[in-house]
C-alpha cells in the first residue's frame, strides 16, 4: 500500500492530483439552489403584501453550473406583472435607495439590498456548509482532478 506524500491515512484519503480551488468553486455552486430559495423567500417576506403584482414579479437566477461566473445567484424584476396590474412599475419606490427611487411617503422596504446587510448571517452559515462539504469531496478523493 503506497504511503508517503499525499497519502493519509495508509491510503485511505488521497488529495493529491485534486484541484482544490476548482472543487470547492463547484461544490459551492452546486449548492447555490438552496441559498438562493432561502433568499427569495427572505425578499418576499420584505415584500409589501398589498403588492401581489409586486411579489410576482421577483425573479431568481441561481447559477448552479458555471464556476468561471462569481455570480452564484440573481435577483432582477420582470416589471411584466407590474404594468399588467397597475399600468406602471412600482418596485423601485418600493425599494427606496440605494438600489431604487427616493420614496416621499413611506418609508422604503429595501427588499433587495437588505439582503447584504440582513441576510449575512445565513450567507455565512451557508457558505461555511458548502465549503465543508467541498473538503469532505476533496478528502474522499473525488475532486476536480488536477491539470
Amino acid at each position: 500500500m503506497p504511503v508517503g506524500v499525499g497519502w493519509v491515512n495508509t491510503g485511505a484519503v488521497r488529495f493529491v492530483n485534486q484541484n482544490f480551488n476548482d472543487t470547492i468553486l463547484r461544490q459551492v455552486h452546486r449548492d447555490t439552489q438552496g441559498l438562493g430559495d432561502l433568499l427569495y423567500a427572505n425578499i418576499l417576506e420584505r415584500t409589501p403584501v398589498r403588492t401581489g403584482a409586486l411579489m410576482s414579479s421577483i425573479l431568481e437566477e441561481v447559477n448552479t453550473e458555471d464556476i468561471t461566473n462569481d455570480d452564484l445567484i440573481v435577483f432582477t424584476v420582470d416589471e411584466g406583472p407590474q404594468m399588467g396590474a397597475w399600468n406602471r412599475v412600482y418596485w423601485m419606490y418600493q425599494e427606496g435607495n440605494p438600489l431604487g427611487l427616493s420614496t416621499y411617503t413611506n418609508a422604503p422596504h429595501q427588499m433587495f439590498y437588505k439582503v447584504e446587510t440582513d441576510d449575512l448571517d445565513l450567507i455565512n452559515a451557508w457558505i461555511k456548509g458548502s465549503i465543508d462539504s467541498s473538503l469532505d469531496v476533496l478528502a474522499g478523493g473525488n475532486g476536480i482532478p488536477d491539470k
